[in-house]
């Protein structure tokens, strides 16, 4: 009988010491959590009114650009707006006007960043109409497709990405079609704008969590992947490009004068029109999701952002105050966590682990979300890569005069002489064998 009862004194001390290790570790969470919080006059600072600030915004047809455009027309901004389809565009600048009284001076302008002679268009008309530009929200994005896998949601997805032809993968310039439209083009953009930009302007580039799925090889690949040659695994294609997007904010932060912000942020999970357009699958969940009932192949607590609160938090992210983080999160993603596997020489290495806690974090987006989290993202190696991925959005762009070709060979022939990314390696051993002839 004592034995018993000594049994069950040692069990309660045990689960006491458990239960308190518990409150303890989630006490440090909560704690480190709300150190990384950006909140209004402590991370960022959105003004009253913004009738004296000229803006552009790509990618406001619909989604969190188009609700980010309408919250800046109510608070007086001069904008020009652009998406690539006509109709779509002018309906979205008549219910911006609309919903706000014309209580701002906004114009559209229609271009397709697939093609270049449309983003110079852009920049010739933004300068015309604006003058000064003091800020750019650079929110344009396409993809392929999601990733393929057995759910219902991968079904569609391989649905999507099986329908597009070959040539819809590359551009007229023979560049991806994803990388061009992601990141060439608002790196081109920015660029032509330059001269343009208010000396305390502020550039905020919208990337997105599958930064931390891609791949440095295939960012700075010297041919163009294709990707319609590997369907089902296309995904990787927008992967890159937001890892693209990360390196060119830290790469142009060195470059533009202090007096200039650069803001990269991640929206995270949103119903916005990018990722309703990964299928039936995503749409069919998001109907499930406002009247109660979950998909059962998807975590009750996996809910996107309503596109309203995204905007609302794109345009917090927009006024981020000094010091600006590296990757604003619309979620928590823990800095001391993710600094751990930044490194980029895991991917090589075929660590799949930053990835993994990415998306564990991205799945609890639900409970962390409320304000912004101040994060790091993938990491885009040393100085000298950066200064080479500059130099190759340079040369992709037409800016020829401008691109250190000297130094990009001796980089590739230090650096990168034996990380030719996977894809190619297997393209290039398909098509040896195929050229070698056949024994009789």
């Amino acid at each position: 009988m004592v034995t018993i009862r000594r049994l069950f004194r040692v069990v309660r001390i045990c689960t006491f010491l458990i239960l308190a290790v518990v409150v303890a570790l989630v006490a440090i969470a909560l704690q480190i959590k709300e150190g990384d919080a950006l909140r209004p006059g402590a991370g960022f600072d959105v003004p009253k009114s913004m009738k004296s600030m000229n803006v552009l915004i790509t990618g406001a047809s619909s989604g969190m650009g188009f609700r980010t455009a309408s919250l800046m027309c109510k608070l007086k901004a001069k904008m020009v707006v652009t998406g690539p389809d006509y109709g779509r565009l002018h309906y979205a600048l008549q219910e911006i006007e609309d919903d706000n009284n014309n209580a701002c001076n906004i114009s559209m302008v229609v271009a397709r960043f697939e093609n270049y002679n449309a983003v110079h268009y852009l920049a010739h008309q933004t300068a015309d109409r604006l003058g000064t530009v003091n800020m750019l929200v650079l929110n344009a994005g396409t993809h392929y497709g999601g990733p393929v896998d057995g759910s219902p949601a991968g079904i569609f997805q391989r649905e999507r990405v099986m329908s597009h032809t070959d040539s819809s993968f590359a551009t007229t310039h023979k560049l991806d079609r994803v990388m061009t439209v992601n990141h060439y083009s608002h790196f081109l953009l920015t660029k032509l704008l330059m001269p343009n930009l208010a000396p305390d302007a502020r550039i905020v580039i919208v990337a997105g969590n599958g930064m931390w799925d891609g791949d440095w090889r295939r960012v700075v690949t010297p041919i163009r992947i294709p990707w319609e040659k590997m369907r089902l695994r296309a995904s990787g294609a927008y992967c890159d490009s937001k890892m693209a997007n990360v390196c060119f904010g830290r790469a142009l932060r060195k470059r533009v004068p202090e007096s200039v912000t650069v803001v990269v942020t991640d929206p995270g999970y949103s119903e916005t029109g990018l990722t309703l357009s990964r299928g039936a699958g995503y749409s069919r969940f998001y109907e499930w999701r406002r009247f109660g009932i979950f998909a059962p192949s998807i975590r009750f607590w996996q809910c996107p952002l309503h596109v309203h609160q995204a905007g609302e938090k794109l345009l917090q992210a927009a006024f981020a105050t000094r010091p600006v983080p590296d990757v604003i999160y619309n979620h928590w993603l823990p800095p001391l966590v993710m600094k751990r596997v930044q490194d980029m020489t895991l991917v090589s290495k075929g660590d799949l682990t930053r990835s993994s806690i990415a998306s564990y974090f991205l799945a609890l987006q639900s409970i962390t979300e409320g304000p912004l989290y101040a994060g790091v993202g993938p990491g885009c190696g040393n100085d000298h890569f950066l200064d080479f991925f500059w130099n190759q959005s340079l040369t992709r762009t037409g800016f020829h005069n401008e691109t250190d070709h000297a130094a990009m060979t001796e980089f590739r022939r230090i650096y990168l002489k034996d990380t030719l990314a996977p894809e190619l390696r297997v393209l290039q051993a398909a098509r040896g064998r195929a050229a070698a002839p056949t024994k009789r």
